[in-house]
């Protein structure tokens, strides 16, 4: 539902306890026209996106969304990186910070995706947590390996061991606040459209849903946001290139490596 939709639906006016919970008021010509123009008809042109997106359009009150993905096809004449959706009440961020072709090559993919939380709360910090008091931050995740490891606070890759550690960092940082994460399908995950740079695809499906153009800030590479995401990433690529296994390592895979800069 569009934003006018649900304020509709919850509202106390709108429903009758004793008819059973159903609509008793009467269905004015707005709500034909939303379900018709903003519900059925981009439906039709985009199955699976963008309504998928928001089941809960209008988030609580002191609660944030935050959906983000990676890509790391290696087209280089294609944008590709990290992205996403960040959602509280009627402010949105939509983000995308590129891959260099390096970084593309040499990070698999469930360490894009976990880097890209990592990127993803610090955005948050920066536009929400240092002005407002958020009880609850929802992540939606669609890498299995990525969600597992910030879970159980544990990996056996040695890389997503170090963004645990900085994801704990930053959570203890707001103990007040309730950190949730849970998986949601790639082909479900609008964050998908972020990861590939299409901005303004993305502004476009949160202006269709009932956004105001002045509430949604994008943010992309050179944001002060963004401070710190390159070294983050040099650092990943760097215990990359130790490892002797690149997609599945084990903590103390890159100890036996020769000229190993590490302790």
């Amino acid at each position: 539902f569009v934003y006018r939709m649900y304020s509709f639906l919850h509202n106390s006016k709108a429903w009758s306890k004793q008819e059973g919970g159903l609509i008793v008021a009467k269905v004015e010509p707005w709500l034909r026209r939303d379900l018709i123009d903003c519900v059925l008809l981009p439906l039709l042109e985009h199955p699976c996106r963008p309504l998928c997106l928001f089941n809960e359009l209008a988030p609580i009150k002191g609660s944030l969304k935050n959906i983000h993905d990676a890509c790391r096809n290696q087209r280089t004449n294609e944008k590709c990186g990290m992205g996403g959706f960040i959602l509280c009440g009627k402010l949105a961020v939509i983000w995308f910070y590129g891959l260099s072709a390096t970084e593309r090559q040499v990070l698999p993919i469930h360490v894009t995706e976990s880097a890209a939380n990592i990127v993803a709360c610090y955005i948050i910090q920066f536009f929400f947590l240092i002005k407002y008091f958020l009880q609850s931050i929802h992540e939606q995740i669609d890498n299995r390996a990525a969600l597992t490891a910030f879970n159980l606070e544990k990996s056996r890759d040695v890389r997503l061991v170090e963004l645990v550690q900085l994801k704990k960092v930053f959570q203890h940082s707001y103990k007040e606040t309730t950190f949730t994460s849970t998986y949601i399908e790639s082909t479900r995950n609008p964050a998908d459209i972020a990861s590939h740079g299409q901005l303004d695809v993305c502004k476009k499906i949160l202006l269709d849903i009932g956004y105001e153009e002045s509430d949604i800030t994008i943010v992309t590479n050179g944001h002060p946001c963004l401070a710190g995401t390159d070294a983050l990433l040099d650092r990943l690529c760097l215990l990359t290139r130790y490892m002797q296994d690149q997609h599945k390592s084990r903590y103390n895979c890159y100890r036996t490596q020769p000229n190993n800069p590490f302790p």
